[in-house]
């Protein structure tokens, strides 16, 4: 049985909505749910068990069946129901809690976790090379302005090239310096700028040579 069972939602990162982590979080999902022993219901191999019935004359029957159950057997039908059940509702629930609400909305009526998943992975995956020119173009166009946190800001950047590098589409070293110069350049004109005009501020009116107004 795996009623001890528990998917750790907390160690998974979340699927971005423009899906341009999809192969991380794809990756680690499916990592999470083999090590949880829920392969076989994301897959679809795991058939829903008919859950035990109470006919009219106050015995329990399977679904379709003729012969009724035991005490016993009623107990175990109802045990392994509830654990298909439960199993269901352990990938949903990592699901529901790793992607966006818009997301969630177009994949939560699919009758099965399977269904669900492969709802995901289609929805996702039908945009590969969307994505990934949508993220390039992203990374390309970021610019640093005044009162931005820079660590921050080069953060999002790698972030941006790891998505990249993680669909299979890395940016190579000397194409992310590029791209991080042009992402300061407004910053870079900023400071030479500020840097002639306070050269020009010195020449009118500040310290000169020897002292500039200063006479011994």
């Amino acid at each position: 049985m795996s009623n001890s069972t528990t998917v750790k939602v907390v160690t998974l990162p979340k699927r971005k909505a423009d899906g341009s982590n999809w192969m991380t979080y794809k990756e680690r999902f499916l990592n999470n749910i083999t090590k949880q022993g829920l392969c076989a219901q994301l897959a679809g191999r795991k058939v829903k068990p008919g859950e035990p019935e109470i006919h009219t004359d106050g015995k329990t029957y399977l679904p379709s069946g003729s012969k009724p159950l035991s005490d016993e057997e009623a107990d175990a039908a109802w045990e392994k129901a509830d654990e298909w059940a439960q199993n269901e509702a352990k990938i949903r629930e990592v699901i529901y809690e790793t992607v966006d609400q818009t997301t969630f909305m177009q994949i939560k009526n699919e009758p099965t976790a399977a269904k669900m998943w492969q709802a995901l992975a289609k929805i996702t995956e039908g945009r590969g090379d969307t994505i990934k020119v949508d993220t390039l173009a992203r990374l390309q166009t970021m610019r640093c302005t005044e009162g931005d946190n820079i660590p921050e800001f080069i953060g999002r950047m790698t972030t941006l090239r790891e998505d990249l590098a993680a669909m299979g589409s890395p940016v190579e070293d000397t194409q992310f310096a590029s791209i991080i110069r042009l992402a300061f350049s407004s910053l870079t004109a900023e400071f030479k700028s500020s840097q002639v005009v306070e050269s020009r501020e010195l020449d009118d009116g500040g310290p000169r040579e020897n002292g500039g107004n200063f006479k011994a």
